[in-house]
């Protein structure tokens, strides 16, 4: 007996354990299935909110763009019509030396500009400085054109930099930068689609 009931009880002992083995495991799998169910289902509402996102942003980008290209143009416009700074006057005049230097290798050289700028590159020295190096370089105050504009001429070519040229350019730039419309407003029907509310309708 007593034998009998240490058997019985090694038996016991021994289905308890794989019991709990079996019920940690399938706790364990029925868990991990859980968990992965919810992180499958996080993932898939967050690609669903990046794409209504990333919509949202290119539809309001296809909105601001032709706002942001006036905007541009509106501050080049006011860039260019206000008084230019001493760092950009240096810029220019660098522009411009370079200019008559491309084409001092033909003259005579003609340089036409504002009266303003004129008595500018006159106190800095560096009408005199250009005189000294190309003598057949001659200045021509011109109040048509604009304070910052300038034309080079020889008979080799020609190099200007005028206000209007450089707006217009931006323009075309901004509009050629500009998204075309939706492809669903411009492109045609579908082939066989009925574009006539009573093509489809029966005789009378």
């Amino acid at each position: 007996r007593a034998e009998w009931e240490r058997d019985w009880e090694a038996r016991l002992t021994e289905a308890v354990a794989r019991a709990r083995r079996d019920g940690y495991r399938d706790g364990y799998e029925a868990g991990e299935q859980a968990v992965q169910a919810e992180v499958d289902a996080t993932m898939h509402t967050f690609l669903e909110a990046a794409g209504q996102f990333s919509h949202a942003l290119q539809a309001y980008i296809r909105q601001t763009e032709p706002l942001l290209a006036d905007l541009a143009l509106a501050v080049a416009e006011t860039v260019l019509d206000a008084p230019l700074p001493t760092h950009i006057k240096s810029v220019s005049t660098k522009a411009l030396s370079n200019a008559i230097e491309q084409l001092a290798a033909d003259p005579p050289v003609d340089v036409s500009l504002h009266p303003v700028d004129f008595l500018h590159l006159q106190e800095t020295g560096l009408i005199d400085q250009l005189r000294a190096t190309h003598e057949r370089l001659r200045w021509h105050p011109d109040s048509t054109l604009k304070q910052g504009d300038w034309m080079v001429q020889s008979p080799k070519g020609a190099i200007r930099r005028l206000q209007d040229e450089l707006l217009d350019t931006l323009r075309r730039r901004l509009q050629a930068a500009r998204p075309p419309r939706d492809a669903e407003d411009t492109a045609p029907p579908a082939p066989g689609a009925d574009t006539d509310p009573a093509a489809g309708a029966d005789p009378a």
